[in-house]
């Protein structure tokens, strides 16, 4: 068999030195944003009144979408082809995605921007965008527990009012919802004009 000889001034401690530090790099990247994702959610809980005002006013829209599409039902089964109980889990459910789906993340980077606070995130051992990229996360997976527990509350206050699709339809909602996210950071990166303007 033939060797490069390239091949033969390697050795395996070679190969697995250089893998280790490639791991120690990635680990210390990695809980350098898990302690900025931290930082983002101890942040989303700061203001106690802000959070459970966000949940009472979100219930409040539950509850008037609820009593407005029951007197919608009340005199017959199906609207199109929904009927009560369907129609009320897509409403909820295009609610809670609206919710965990939109963010700022745009908004307060051109902020930093317009500011001038740009120049400290830049002098920082970070990157700047693995910095918004971790608070994005931290606020969407807050946002999304918040969602999640008011969709149990509305459950436990109107228990026979959902259909569950099913699992397969739950995770291609699920994966889509991931990708959206995704989509959603990259879009909101751009730098809305009107905060460039004077």
């Amino acid at each position: 068999m033939h060797v490069f000889p390239s091949m033969k001034k390697i050795s395996f401690d070679k190969i697995w030195l250089f893998f280790k530090c490639r791991i120690s790099k990635l680990r210390v990247a990695f809980l350098k944003y898990w302690v900025v994702f931290k930082l983002g959610w101890q942040n989303s809980f700061e203001y106690r009144a802000d959070f459970l005002g966000h949940m009472m006013v979100g219930l409040i829209s539950l509850l008037v979408m609820y009593f407005v599409w029951s007197s919608i039902f009340r005199n017959r089964t199906n609207f199109g082809n929904y009927t009560f109980s369907s129609m009320m889990t897509y409403m909820v459910l295009v609610r809670f995605l609206h919710f965990v789906k939109r963010g700022d993340i745009g908004k307060l980077i051109a902020e930093e921007i317009k500011e001038g606070n740009l120049s400290a995130y830049l002098v920082k051992p970070i990157s700047y965008i693995k910095w918004w990229w971790a608070i994005f996360w931290a606020d969407r997976v807050f946002e999304f527990f918040l969602r999640i527990l008011m969709l149990f509350v509305f459950i436990g206050l109107f228990p026979n009012i959902f259909e569950f699709p099913g699992f397969s339809r739950f995770f291609l909602v699920l994966s889509f919802l991931i990708l959206s996210l995704f989509l959603n950071f990259i879009s909101t990166r751009r730098i809305p004009s009107s905060l460039l303007d004077g």
